[in-house]
């Protein structure tokens, strides 16, 4: 929270609420979630080597936000991909965006 530092009392100044997901065009399922994944290797190992298996949607859809806190390299989850840098902050902010919309078979 910010505050205004003047001799008169006043409420707080909070700023305007910023959604990255506002600046972003709609997410696509096949168009953008799935290009990240598999770009960034999260296919090659989650569709036969190691669980959970992300073979279709429906899998993806199940671990959407296990999916997400891997990404970010959450302190409570394997930071994925793993053994590899944290993914660009704007490949985050779709998958993110897309799950806040639903997480959307599209």
């Amino acid at each position: 929270m910010f505050l205004q530092c003047t001799k008169d009392k006043a409420a707080p100044i909070i700023p305007p609420p910023f959604n990255i997901c506002d600046s972003i065009n709609p997410v696509s399922y096949s168009d953008d979630v799935v290009p990240i994944l598999n770009d960034n290797g999260c296919f090659g190992c989650h569709s036969s080597f190691a669980l959970p298996f992300f073979d279709d949607y429906s899998s993806v859809y199940t671990y959407r936000d296990s999916i997400l806190l891997t990404i970010q390299h959450d302190p409570s989850l394997s930071p994925m991909p793993q053994g590899m840098p944290q993914m660009d902050d704007s490949l985050i902010a779709k998958v993110q965006c897309w799950i806040a919309s639903g997480a959307p078979n599209n």
